[in-house]
């Protein structure tokens, strides 16, 4: 879940670009919405999500940390997302961001502007399904 425009427009571009699968893109602006979205209103679980740290938790709130985590936390916990990849992809290159991440079941750490699109794109071939 993106909720800044330009990365959500190299997230789809790139991966219709490097990727083999078909990808479709779905996207929130905040945490609140983002659980609603990938537990309530998808058909089906997705094969992978992607996860900006750094969303508000809820609409008119300012941007935190504790809206991505909010959202990977309550994700780990929700029936049928135990193992789906979930791949952070933040503009935070910060060691103990990365550890708080994996220890809450986040299966990759990106950061935006260190990785390259392939890097990505790899990431969604591996992940399966």
């Amino acid at each position: 879940m993106e909720n800044d425009e330009f990365f959500k427009i190299f997230l789809r571009d790139t991966l219709v670009v490097y990727s083999s699968r078909q990808v479709l893109i779905t996207s929130a602006e905040t945490a609140e919405d983002a659980l609603s979205i990938l537990i309530g209103a998808l058909p089906e679980v997705p094969n992978i999500i992607f996860l900006c740290l750094s969303i508000p938790t809820r609409p008119g709130e300012k941007t935190d940390l504790l809206g991505g985590f909010k959202v990977l936390e309550n994700l780990r916990k929700a029936e049928g997302f135990e193992k789906v990849p979930i791949v952070i992809f933040s503009k935070y290159d910060d060691k103990k961001l990365q550890k708080k991440a994996k220890l809450l079941g986040a299966t990759k750490y990106l950061v935006k502007g260190e990785c390259m699109p392939k890097d990505l794109a790899d990431v969604v071939e591996i992940s399966g399904k």
